[in-house]
């Protein structure tokens, strides 16, 4: 498996470095687990290294020399696969996560007669949408994805919107795009008390939502020795600076554009308008738990001029990325988890809150959007948005609408990370049929930015 420009065992949040970082790391654990030796190959501007992460997975931290231009990445890309190919000459599958990362793979497939199986995890066609600036990525990339997506023995996607993309924007050949599902850690990411302890199992009758706790946490089941979700999440709250009772709104990921870590900013005024509407007091926290990525690097000055804009009543406060054992405490002690991203290929950070027991309000773009259910509050009336006052027994709601054939719901609630959405799935993948009968985009339809010719700049080794 190769991710050039990120190394797995990066922090995710901070730099390049986030949801793909995980899933390539956890993935890897999955397949170790079930008995496939993993190869990971990243990227390095120190001397090379080897480091064993674990039973059947080593990391190979190469050098990588190489200019600023993209034609230099790209060249510096192939030299990169030549020396994965030198290091790992035994390979079956190459398995390559991001672009660049696809380039080296394909190097490292044509040396090894291997499988060359490729995730894109961010598409240029779909970022450049996003950001309504057709210049947000170089040419160069749509035509490398282009040929990468029309290439490789194996396209893997995250989501079925992601393996649509591929067919109609770059051409992909529907028979070789599978859907496999990103996980999350159940041993780390849930409702847990203060020592740590996940809570206990789902209703005897297969409810995902189990009897309530004894405060009226609308996230129960109760730890068996009687204490609650909240118990954990007012310590956590004291840990950060929060007061128990403030409403609070977290925003976790890398602090850019594309994330929309602004528009949580920007909510926060008229949320704290409502709130005191509904006779709350007039306080609202908003917790951003991330770091500048890549080339943004003046966007803590955007964000910390939003915040410092806010109207009276609002804090906003900024804590750096963690490890996930730290970050399922952030997630723990929000009341909701907001993921505003303007482009999502998947969004791990709403299938770890909800893991968590807590609430996600989503953009509807990209992943989230074809996972979340019809919009409902857990603790409220199907139909009316109510939240249930703290004490009251709450409902026990459902989705109004079925989930189309083959998608499961996740609500947020503990009995549903137990059963479906850990990482040992993911390393079992099936593939999904996409419901495209033909590969190619619509006729008379042209992918922004690219040559007639198909992989123009991108040589093919196989």
């Amino acid at each position: 498996m190769i991710s050039l420009h990120t190394s797995p065992v990066d922090q995710p949040g901070s730099g390049d470095a986030g949801g793909m970082n995980t899933y390539v790391l956890q993935s890897a654990r999955a397949l170790a687990r079930a008995g496939v030796e993993v190869e990971l190959a990243t990227g390095t501007a120190g001397p090379a290294s080897v480091t064993v992460l674990g039973p059947g997975i080593r990391l190979h931290a190469l050098p990588v020399a190489g200019g600023d231009g993209i034609a230099a990445r790209i060249e510096a890309a192939r030299r990169f696969g030549n020396a994965v190919a030198e290091r790992v000459p035994r390979c079956q599958i190459v398995h390559g996560h991001y672009w660049l990362s696809g380039i080296a793979a394909e190097q490292v497939a044509g040396a090894c007669a291997a499988t060359l199986v490729q995730s894109s995890h961010t598409l240029a066609a779909v970022k450049a949408q996003a950001l309504g600036d057709p210049g947000a990525e170089p040419p160069e990339r749509l035509r490398a994805e282009e040929h990468l997506a029309r290439t490789a023995d194996r396209l893997v996607a995250n989501t079925a919107l992601e393996a649509e993309q591929l067919i109609l924007l770059c051409g992909a050949d529907p028979a070789r795009v599978s859907i496999v599902e990103p996980g999350v850690d159940l041993d780390v990411f849930g409702p847990a008390a203060p020592d740590g302890d996940v809570f206990g199992p789902a209703a005897p009758d297969g409810d995902v939502f189990g009897p309530p706790a004894p405060d009226g946490d609308v996230f129960g089941p109760a730890a068996p020795d009687g204490r609650t979700a909240t118990d954990g999440r007012t310590a956590t709250r004291d840990e950060l600076g929060i007061e128990p009772d403030d409403p609070v709104v977290a925003y976790v990921g890398r602090l850019q554009p594309l994330k929309g870590p602004d528009v949580v900013l920007r909510a926060a005024g008229p949320l704290l308008s409502r709130l005191v509407a509904a006779g709350r007091p007039p306080r609202l926290t908003v917790l951003v738990c991330g770091a500048p990525a890549g080339q943004a690097t003046g966007e803590l000055d955007r964000l910390g001029s939003l915040a410092a804009a806010a109207p009276p009543g609002v804090t906003v406060r900024f804590v750096p990325p963690r490890p996930a054992e730290r970050l399922a405490a952030v997630y723990r002690a929000a009341d909701v988890v907001a993921v505003p991203s303007r482009s999502e290929s998947f969004g791990l950070v709403a299938l770890e809150a909800q893991a968590c027991g807590v609430p996600v309000v989503a953009a509807a773009v990209g992943g989230p959007s074809r996972r979340a259910p019809e919009p409902w509050w857990p603790g409220t009336t199907p139909g009316t948005g109510r939240l249930p006052s703290r004490g009251s027994s709450p409902t026990r709601p459902r989705p109004r609408r079925p989930w189309p054939p083959g998608w499961r719901t996740r609500p947020a609630s503990p009995g549903t990370g137990r059963r479906a959405g850990c990482w040992t799935r993911t390393g079992r993948p099936r593939t999904r049929r996409t419901g495209h009968r033909s590969g190619g985009p619509p006729e008379g339809w042209k992918l922004p930015g690219s040559a007639s010719g198909v992989g123009q700049g991108v040589q093919h080794s196989a």
